[in-house]
Protein backbone atom coordinates (compact mmCIF):
# COMPACT_ATOMS: atom_id res chain seq x y z
CA UNK A 1 0.00 0.00 0.00
CA UNK A 2 1.19 3.52 -0.75
CA UNK A 3 -0.65 6.53 0.27
CA UNK A 4 0.63 10.22 0.57
CA UNK A 5 -1.37 13.11 1.73
CA UNK A 6 -1.90 16.38 0.46
CA UNK A 7 1.15 18.40 -0.21
CA UNK A 8 3.50 15.49 -0.48
CA UNK A 9 6.25 16.47 -2.60
CA UNK A 10 8.53 13.78 -3.87
CA UNK A 11 11.48 14.50 -5.60
CA UNK A 12 13.85 11.89 -7.15
CA UNK A 13 12.26 8.80 -5.05
CA UNK A 14 12.49 5.09 -5.88
CA UNK A 15 9.82 3.23 -4.15
CA UNK A 16 10.68 -0.92 -4.12
CA UNK A 17 8.24 -2.97 -2.46
CA UNK A 18 9.66 -6.70 -2.48
CA UNK A 19 7.31 -9.49 -0.96
CA UNK A 20 3.45 -8.26 0.61
CA UNK A 21 1.05 -6.43 2.91
CA UNK A 22 3.88 -4.00 2.69
CA UNK A 23 3.03 0.04 3.75
CA UNK A 24 4.35 3.15 2.94
CA UNK A 25 2.47 6.60 4.25
CA UNK A 26 3.41 10.29 4.00
CA UNK A 27 1.84 12.51 6.00
CA UNK A 28 0.82 15.97 4.56
CA UNK A 29 3.25 18.40 3.61
CA UNK A 30 6.21 16.71 3.46
CA UNK A 31 9.11 16.43 0.56
CA UNK A 32 10.92 13.21 0.25
CA UNK A 33 14.44 12.05 -1.60
CA UNK A 34 15.64 9.05 -1.77
CA UNK A 35 14.77 4.93 -1.64
CA UNK A 36 12.19 3.66 0.17
CA UNK A 37 12.37 0.26 0.53
CA UNK A 38 9.69 -2.05 2.39
CA UNK A 39 9.90 -5.85 2.47
CA UNK A 40 7.05 -8.52 3.74
CA UNK A 41 4.70 -6.96 6.87
CA UNK A 42 6.81 -4.27 7.22
CA UNK A 43 5.95 -0.06 7.46
CA UNK A 44 7.70 3.34 6.39
CA UNK A 45 5.65 5.91 8.09
CA UNK A 46 6.50 9.53 7.61
CA UNK A 47 4.40 12.31 9.47
CA UNK A 48 3.46 15.81 8.24
CA UNK A 49 6.19 18.82 7.67
CA UNK A 50 9.17 16.38 7.53
CA UNK A 51 11.92 17.25 4.69
CA UNK A 52 14.42 15.59 2.98
CA UNK A 53 16.80 18.04 1.97
CA UNK A 54 19.28 15.85 0.25
CA UNK A 55 18.40 12.10 -1.05
CA UNK A 56 18.00 9.44 2.09
CA UNK A 57 17.78 5.51 2.25
CA UNK A 58 14.68 3.74 4.54
CA UNK A 59 15.20 0.18 4.19
CA UNK A 60 12.34 -1.64 6.39
CA UNK A 61 12.05 -5.25 6.65
CA UNK A 62 11.20 -8.41 8.23
CA UNK A 63 8.25 -6.88 9.39
CA UNK A 64 9.46 -3.79 11.22
CA UNK A 65 8.46 -0.09 11.26
CA UNK A 66 10.28 3.00 10.55
CA UNK A 67 8.16 5.91 12.14
CA UNK A 68 9.08 9.46 11.44
CA UNK A 69 7.74 12.66 13.37
CA UNK A 70 6.07 15.80 12.36
CA UNK A 71 8.47 18.59 10.97
CA UNK A 72 11.75 16.22 10.95
CA UNK A 73 14.80 17.79 8.58
CA UNK A 74 17.26 15.52 7.53
CA UNK A 75 19.92 15.36 4.73
CA UNK A 76 21.87 12.24 3.23
CA UNK A 77 20.66 9.87 6.08
CA UNK A 78 20.15 5.79 6.12
CA UNK A 79 17.61 4.02 7.69
CA UNK A 80 17.99 -0.07 8.31
CA UNK A 81 15.67 -2.40 10.64
CA UNK A 82 17.91 -4.96 10.08
CA UNK A 83 21.82 -5.54 9.94
CA UNK A 84 23.03 -7.06 6.71
CA UNK A 85 24.07 -10.44 8.08
CA UNK A 86 22.09 -13.25 10.31
CA UNK A 87 24.76 -13.68 12.86
CA UNK A 88 23.25 -16.95 14.78
CA UNK A 89 25.07 -18.67 18.20
CA UNK A 90 26.95 -21.48 17.12
CA UNK A 91 25.61 -23.97 19.91
CA UNK A 92 21.93 -23.94 19.52
CA UNK A 93 21.25 -21.67 16.40
CA UNK A 94 19.38 -18.89 18.04
CA UNK A 95 19.52 -15.50 16.47
CA UNK A 96 22.16 -13.38 18.02
CA UNK A 97 20.99 -9.75 15.78
CA UNK A 98 16.81 -9.77 15.33
CA UNK A 99 15.50 -6.99 13.57
CA UNK A 100 13.97 -4.09 15.38
CA UNK A 101 11.68 -0.84 14.76
CA UNK A 102 12.76 2.48 14.16
CA UNK A 103 10.80 5.44 16.17
CA UNK A 104 11.63 9.01 15.70
CA UNK A 105 10.21 11.89 17.31
CA UNK A 106 8.94 14.85 16.46
CA UNK A 107 10.89 18.02 15.33
CA UNK A 108 14.09 15.83 14.96
CA UNK A 109 17.36 17.21 13.12
CA UNK A 110 19.28 14.71 11.88
CA UNK A 111 22.21 16.11 9.74
CA UNK A 112 24.30 14.99 6.68
CA UNK A 113 25.64 11.06 6.19
CA UNK A 114 24.35 9.61 9.84
CA UNK A 115 22.87 6.44 9.86
CA UNK A 116 20.11 4.71 12.17
CA UNK A 117 20.17 2.12 13.20
CA UNK A 118 17.56 -1.00 14.06
CA UNK A 119 16.17 -0.43 17.43
CA UNK A 120 16.83 3.22 17.75
CA UNK A 121 14.64 5.54 19.51
CA UNK A 122 15.27 9.51 19.08
CA UNK A 123 12.82 11.38 21.27
CA UNK A 124 11.43 14.87 20.56
CA UNK A 125 13.83 18.25 19.81
CA UNK A 126 16.25 16.59 19.16
CA UNK A 127 19.47 17.39 16.97
CA UNK A 128 22.05 14.10 15.65
CA UNK A 129 25.24 15.33 14.40
CA UNK A 130 26.57 14.93 10.96
CA UNK A 131 27.77 11.20 10.46
CA UNK A 132 26.79 9.90 13.51
CA UNK A 133 25.72 6.26 14.17
CA UNK A 134 22.47 6.34 16.41
CA UNK A 135 21.82 2.41 17.87
CA UNK A 136 20.06 3.13 20.90
CA UNK A 137 18.11 5.81 22.23
CA UNK A 138 18.40 9.51 22.62
CA UNK A 139 16.70 11.85 24.79
CA UNK A 140 14.19 14.51 24.29
CA UNK A 141 15.90 17.91 24.15
CA UNK A 142 19.11 16.75 23.24
CA UNK A 143 22.25 17.08 21.05
CA UNK A 144 23.80 13.31 19.72
CA UNK A 145 27.02 13.01 18.39
CA UNK A 146 29.26 10.20 17.38
CA UNK A 147 29.74 6.06 16.69
CA UNK A 148 27.78 5.31 18.54
CA UNK A 149 26.09 8.17 19.22
CA UNK A 150 26.26 9.60 22.30
CA UNK A 151 24.30 12.60 24.16
CA UNK A 152 26.56 15.74 24.03
CA UNK A 153 24.57 18.75 25.20
CA UNK A 154 20.71 18.49 27.31
CA UNK A 155 18.11 21.20 27.01
CA UNK A 156 18.00 22.60 23.60
CA UNK A 157 15.86 23.25 20.61
CA UNK A 158 16.26 24.23 17.03
CA UNK A 159 14.31 26.36 14.44
CA UNK A 160 14.75 25.44 11.02
CA UNK A 161 13.53 28.95 10.15
CA UNK A 162 17.02 30.57 12.52
CA UNK A 163 19.40 28.46 9.98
Amino acid sequence: TLIFETGVVLRGVRIVFSGHNATIRINANSTVRGVFICASNAEILIDSDTKFNKPCQLEASQGRKITLGKECLMANVNFYTKDGVSIYEKENNSLLNPSADIQIGNKVWIAENSIILKGSVIEDQVVVAAGSVVSACITANSIAAGNPATVVRQGITWDEQRL
